[in-house]
């Protein structure tokens, strides 16, 4: 009887193509349940619109129905003035489709660094994609239109895909989209990839160049007013959820109380770097590695940032992928009730429970701090329980497709 013989590549093909429609029937069915709420595509419209703007009015136009201001470097204009205009419901629910498909990139791309099994990812990617608009922070990405889930993918699969001279090319182009994944280029410093660090600034610094030549006008507006804080953006604003705001929720921003609030934070942000570092040093001969400290990292610099809104911490998504990985290596009940309560943080919006948004900030009753400091509380958790599981649980041979080292 003849052997059937399959096509290379046909299996991944298929499964990326059923992922494709799993990314897209999910963003019509986040369209069809949140599409009437105020706050809709707020910031893809502040790019959308931004982006056919005149050059000197990029960075100084109010738009959207908040007023806000366009706040990304010159080159994410060029980005969403590919996109059309005429049709906002196709265009939010095509870029939902793309966002949920960074998600899943980003999933396997954190897997396959943890030298799982291609199956393991397969799997697990396809059912982040779809369970992970319960989080708040990839809810709240896809609800206001933000660019976070393909900048982490850009991350993620720059360190798990790219070959070992090209990485750190993803998180170049990442930072010259949007300023904030430069915390990624200390990161590759700070584990002694200075290859991939120098390859990532030569990246942005290219780009930036280029923009430099080709909008002149609105890059040097960006550079000019890079420290001006727009609106909105005090750290008591109801919506950050970094320790920061959460001290200064708590103290209720009395100037009386400013070194006070500057000590907590220091013994905070030095606990912070310790959980990361031990973190760091105990997976070092694992394969997790590079990953664990990865997810680490960028749950850090959303704690400890002056402002962190809650489509910041995407990071959570592929961050509990793998510690569910661990979970179920350690058999731990105290590391599944950890996990039941972070989850429970980022699934239960508990900043809407009492508090009504955009009331003031500063005269919060003691419950209410709780309830807006639940993500920041959580994080802290999630890191101080990944410093004391990493490195414990079982470390399964490398598939031969996983990622090589990052050096």
């Amino acid at each position: 009887m003849a052997t059937r013989l399959r096509r290379p590549g046909t299996r991944g093909t298929a499964y990326w193509a059923g992922s494709a429609f799993a990314a897209v029937l999910v963003a019509v069915l986040h369209f069809l349940v949140r599409a009437d709420d105020e706050g809709w595509m707020t910031d893809l419209r502040v790019y959308l619109d931004g982006a056919h703007l005149p050059a000197t009015a990029l960075y100084t136009t109010p738009l959207g129905p908040f007023g806000l201001l366009f706040q990304y470097p010159p080159v994410a204009a060029d980005l969403f003035a590919l996109l059309p205009r005429d049709t906002p419901d196709a265009v939010a629910v095509g870029w939902n489709a793309v966002s949920l498909l960074a998600l899943q990139a980003a999933v396997w791309s954190c897997l396959r660094l943890a030298g799982a099994r291609r199956s393991v990812r397969a799997v697990a990617a396809l059912a982040a994609a779809v369970a992970s608009p319960l989080l708040e922070p990839v809810e709240n990405s896809l609800f206001v239109g933000q660019l976070n889930l393909v900048l982490m993918a850009l991350v993620a699969c720059d360190l798990a895909l790219l070959p070992r001279r090209a990485q750190g090319v993803g998180i170049g182009l990442a930072t010259a989209l949007k300023l904030i994944p430069g915390v990624f280029v200390v990161f590759l410093l700070a584990t002694r990839r200075f290859r991939a660090a120098a390859t990532a600034l030569g990246c942005f610094t290219a780009i930036s160049a280029v923009e430099l030549v080709r909008r002149p006008v609105e890059t040097a507006h960006f550079w000019a007013t890079l420290g001006i804080a727009p609106r909105g953006e005090a750290p008591e604003n109801l919506f950050s959820r970094s320790a920061w705001s959460a001290l200064v929720r708590a103290t209720h921003g009395r100037a009386d109380l400013a070194v006070l609030r500057t000590v907590l934070f220091g013994l905070i942000a030095v606990l912070v770097v310790l959980l990361v570092a031990a973190i760091h040093r105990r997976t070092r001969s694992t394969s997790d590695a590079v990953v664990a400290p990865l997810l680490a990292w960028a749950l850090a610099a959303d704690l400890l940032a002056p402002v962190a809104w809650a489509h910041y911490w995407v990071w959570i998504a592929p961050t509990l992928v793998l510690c569910c990985r661990w979970a179920w290596t350690l058999r731990s009940p105290g590391w599944g009730a950890v996990l039941a309560a972070v989850v429970a943080a980022f699934t239960a919006r508990s900043q809407w429970w009492e508090v009504t948004p955009y009331r003031e900030a500063l005269a919060l009753s003691p419950v209410e701090l709780l309830e807006t400091s639940a993500l920041p509380a959580a994080t802290a958790l999630l890191l101080a329980a990944m410093a004391w599981a990493a490195g414990r649980a079982p470390v399964h041979p490398a598939p031969a497709d996983a990622a090589p080292a990052c050096a």
